[in-house]
């Protein structure tokens, strides 16, 4: 699954510690990774640095991320979106 970003001033570049709130459209069904301001993709992992598995980006869910210098680690999530099928 790959997820774009365009942010509003663009990013420049990648540079460690910069942070991003992502609203994802739709759910991931595997591994995953943002292209940010088209600087090319990175990888997104929890924050323990493995990777999400299927469903576990769900659409309507809003996370942030911060860039490590290699790839993108969870920070925490903004909102979760719940609906009929998902249980906290």
């Amino acid at each position: 699954n790959t997820y774009t970003a365009s942010p509003s001033p663009a990013a420049v570049s990648l540079a460690e510690g910069l942070n991003l709130i992502l609203k994802f459209a739709s759910s991931n069904t595997g591994s995953s990774t943002v292209n940010v301001s088209s600087l090319g993709a990175k990888s997104l992992h929890k924050s323990d640095g493995t990777e999400f598995t299927s469903g576990e980006l769900a659409s309507g869910d809003i996370q942030q991320f911060v860039y490590n210098g290699t790839s993108w680690r969870l920070l925490g999530t903004v909102h979760r979106n719940f609906n009929q099928n998902q249980h906290p």
